[in-house]
């Protein structure tokens, strides 16, 4: 027997009147309660109003061109000893979604329509998970260690989350709907994702292996993002229109990994962003995106076209991003030697150099990218190098003792690949190859000898983070990088050496030291780059010790910086990289002498940042001014004048203490601090104040 409630179709309403009644494939019936023995649902209209569950090694079996209506907040659970097969044409329809806790207005979180499936599960041709109007429900959860394909399906103001097993999806769309992967093998061909402005269309975490093809995902705040991932790849896809990022790459490194022939194109921010990541990007086409290609902390990237492609097929090109084409730190590996890659920007003006080719702002090892066009010819059409203006550091084929670009000779484009790699990159791809051949013991053999042979190259650190990818003895490799002297030459080889061996903390889930070596950064940080990093980092660690097995709860002695959730990690992470990215004309290490006179308004950063228990704010102006420099709190509640008066034409600096205007400390956390002149707001920059 179930419950029953009448639904008028034809006005699209709810009758109260309440009955029993048999399953008929002619009306509405309300289903609530335990399944505990097999049973077939036979082609109709269901109505779930509460709570369902399909137990007891039941089977059901629901026939095709079934409408199911989850009414209220009413579930479908499948327990693991269940299963249920969904045949053809299936259509379910939600209406309320999960409304997470945010005490003390909403104490507790309130679960909205979903169907969860532990068990098995079979889903046929053209399966719909979908609304009647424009409400959100939560979707389908597939939490079992299930191998689940999914055909030509729909999934529409709702979304899908995956963890565990495999899932293999065909020909299906996504409509303001979001796929999320935790531990799964995800296989995507021929899907199209469409949001609007909001979450991210693709998201994997700790999924061993990622396959997306030939498919679209546009209109997200972030397009696609896989975090603790392995053994990726993304080809023949169009990435677009994302608020902020195309694809980001976060702490993921081992395997063959690659993003080959797709379009990442009017992306809000980077088109593709590496974060301590390893990945090739191959015959890709990136373009009017904020950035191109991004790549920090420890990344290992090689940027080619295709090497058995002819001239003009599957080009590299990276080309008319409004700031860089390409952003890397210097801790990063950016292979590009004999590429062929096509780096330009058509829309650049000589006078204005705010817009870099490439740029790497804490540089202090040479890059070696000959052979690779970047948009320049002489007057017979021949192509050339660039001016030295279009990189920063603006060093082009430095003399000995100098730090830049090694460009010569250029590629032009049509002609067939030439030249030789390096000794230190032909040995290094070596290596690659034993690891993409499950030739550990090879790879760490060469990867030691790059070490040994090459110490002071680009190289060297590329290959000792790729010692994580081919070792699990962590307790070893972590006494290697702190022993090793061909990783200890210098305080910047040192730094990094430190780095990867509170890594390899966290790899053994020792999280209690790596926060704690974090905050050691942080408290003492070497520069501001790698202040905001350990912020990061930190930030990062909090969230991955949540969701291990370990889930200690520890929390070091800088609470503050323990983000809530992976949103405001997302968030904060944004914040801090948009200032450390900032042009290098704003850095601080470029504020003009006293008597420089700016075009207008220059803020800069603030130093040190972090800071405890002072900081300096420095400033220039183009003319004699009434200023004002004020603190701001996150909440946008002003802290402290620090000025307020006429000053002259040029550069000025003024001091915080940390205090507000009462003279008490203020608390750790972001502030902003804002440039006024003549009563008009002229700049706003942020700082981060730790006690």
């Amino acid at each position: 027997m179930f419950l029953m409630k009448m639904k008028n179709m034809e006005h699209g309403t709810w009758n109260n009147e309440v009955g029993y009644g048999k399953l008929d494939a002619d009306r509405a019936l309300g289903v609530s309660e335990l399944i505990s023995s097999d049973r077939e649902l036979k082609e109709g209209n269901y109505i779930f109003e509460d709570g369902t569950i399909i137990t007891n090694n039941a089977t059901v079996e629901i026939t095709e061109n079934t409408r199911f209506y989850l009414l209220n907040r009413a579930q479908l659970s499948v327990q693991e000893n269940a299963s249920i097969t969904i045949e053809n044409n299936v259509t379910f329809l939600g209406e309320t979604t999960t409304i997470p806790a945010e005490p003390p207005v909403i104490p507790e979180t309130i679960p909205g329509n979903r169907i969860e499936i532990y068990g098995n599960v079979t889903i046929g041709t053209g399966v719909e998970f979908t609304v009647e109007e424009d409400e959100y429900w939560d979707g389908l959860y597939l939490l079992g260690n299930q191998n689940v394909p999914i055909t030509d399906g729909l999934f529409n103001h709702c979304g899908l989350q995956s963890k565990y097993g495999e899932i293999q999806l065909s020909g299906t769309d996504f409509t303001m709907s979001r796929l999320s992967c935790y531990t799964t093998t995800l296989e995507l061909d021929g899907c199209s994702l469409e949001g609007s402005d909001f979450g991210t269309g693709i998201y994997c975490f700790d999924c061993p292996q990622v396959s997306i093809v030939d498919s679209d995902v546009h209109n997200y705040n972030f397009g696609i993002q896989l975090s603790s991932c392995s053994n990726y790849t993304i080809t023949e896809c169009e990435v677009y229109d994302n608020v902020a990022y195309g694809i980001y790459v976060v702490d993921t490194y081992t395997g063959v990994n690659e993003i080959s022939l797709t379009n990442i194109y009017n992306n809000g921010s980077d088109g593709i962003r590496f974060y301590t990541s390893e990945g090739t990007v191959e015959s890709c086409n990136i373009y009017n995106n904020y950035r191109g290609i991004l790549c920090f902390h420890g990344s290992i990237v090689e940027i080619l076209k295709d090497p058995e492609s002819s001239s003009w097929f599957d080009d590299s090109v990276i080309s008319n991003n409004d700031y860089e084409e390409i952003l890397f730190f210097d801790d990063c590996t950016v292979i590009m030697d004999c590429n062929r890659n096509k780096i330009v920007d058509n829309d650049y003006q000589v006078e204005s150099y705010d817009r870099y080719l490439v740029r790497c702002p804490d540089m202090i090892h040479n890059q070696v990218w000959r052979k690779n066009f970047w948009g320049y010819y002489d007057i017979h059409g021949n192509a050339i190098v660039p001016p030295e203006e279009r990189f920063y550091l603006s060093v082009i084929d430095p003399d000995p003792g100098e730090t830049g670009y090694l460009l010569s000779p250029v590629w032009d484009s049509g002609q067939p690949r030439e030249g030789e790699k390096t000794l230190a990159e032909t040995l290094y791809l070596e290596a690659d190859s034993a690891v993409s051949a499950n030739d550990y013991v090879l790879a760490d053999q060469l990867f030691r000898q790059v070490i040994d042979e090459y110490t002071e190259t680009v190289f060297s650190p590329a290959a000792a983070k790729r010692l994580i990818e081919v070792n699990d003895d962590y307790d070893a490799l972590k006494d290697y990088y702190e022993t090793e002297s061909n990783l200890r030459y210098d305080e910047n080889s040192e730094k990094y050496a430190d780095y990867l061996a509170n890594y390899c903390n966290i790899k053994l889930e020792n999280y209690e030291e790596a926060i704690l070596n974090f905050e050691e950064v942080i408290s003492n940080p070497p520069s501001e780059i790698d202040s905001v990093l350990a912020i990061i980092d930190l930030g990062y660690t909090y969230l991955i010790m949540e969701e291990s097995e370990v889930r200690s709860g520890f929390i070091g002695n800088m609470a503050e910086l323990k983000p809530t959730s992976w949103n405001v990690f997302d968030q904060t992470q944004e914040e801090l990289l948009a200032g450390l990215l900032e042009n290098p004309a704003d850095y601080q290490d470029n504020i003009p002498s006293e008597d420089m006179i700016p075009k207008s308004a220059l803020l800069y950063s603030n130093y040190p940042n972090p800071f405890n228990p002072e900081t300096t704010i420095s400033f220039s102006i183009p003319e004699a001014s009434e200023v004002n420099v004020s603190i701001y709190n996150i909440k946008g509640q002003k802290v402290k004048t620090l000025l307020d008066g006429k000053l002259s034409t040029g550069k000025h600096s003024v001091v915080w203490y940390g205090d507000d205007e009462l003279g008490n400390q203020a608390g750790s956390g972001i502030y902003f601090y804002q440039l006024a002149m003549n009563d008009k707001v002229a700049k706003v920059r942020k700082c981060l104040l730790l006690k």
